[in-house]
């Protein structure tokens, strides 16, 4: 494809490339191909956008919160730059979204309106949930840890309809996150979905 081309009659583009986290154990391969699936794309995206002499499409790109590390409770639990983790910091996740989000910097230091979404866990028909539901439909679901970590989610359809308020606000640009409120501990989303298919909860 003629990558010049299809820019002069592009108005957006939504990247949402990457290999499913939860697809499979984190061994060094797996980590790789998870950067690899994301951070390739992107810079192949954003280098086309900076080369283009005419038209600078806007970037929406997907991120994840868990570029602010590892939460231990939801007191206080506040998602903002200033939260951010130092890039020394040991979280594979962290470095990931890291990596993911640098890939975009040539497209917005080239004029391009560059707009970052930090998902939290999509809730929604497949995912997550569906992954989860074999073990809780039998009783065997519960919290993991000691369960006062928070679990950010957002619904599908939320996360659809931010995507819509992007395309139709033209001031939006840089980070943003996407996260229910309030953010649920893992206990409490354990205890809900247990709920919902009539199962006890106490593994």
């Amino acid at each position: 494809l003629n990558k010049k081309r299809i820019l002069e009659t592009t108005d957006y583009i939504v990247n949402l490339c990457g290999k499913n986290l939860a697809d499979k154990r984190w061994d060094k391969k797996t980590k790789q191909v998870l950067i690899d699936s994301r951070v390739h794309p992107t810079n192949i995206i954003a280098q086309a956008i900076t080369q283009s002499q005419g038209n600078k499409p806007t970037l929406i790109n997907a991120s994840g919160i868990g570029i602010y590390g590892l939460q231990p409770d939801c007191d206080g639990l506040v998602y903002t730059e200033s939260n951010l983790t130092s890039g020394q910091s040991s979280s594979f996740l962290v470095q990931l979204a890291q990596q993911w989000e640098a890939a975009t910097h040539t497209a917005a230091t080239s004029g391009s309106r560059v707009v970052i979404v930090r998902f939290a866990v999509v809730i929604g028909p497949g995912g997550v949930v569906k992954k989860l539901l074999p073990s809780y439909k039998v009783g065997l679901g519960g919290k993991i840890g000691n369960g006062r970590q928070p679990f950010a989610w957002i619904g599908l359809y939320d996360l659809l309809r931010i995507f819509d308020f992007i395309l139709e606000h033209q001031q939006i640009e840089g980070p943003i996150n996407c996260v229910a409120t309030p953010v649920p501990s893992q206990t409490e989303f354990a205890t809900t979905l247990a709920a919902a298919v009539g199962r006890p909860h106490f593994i």
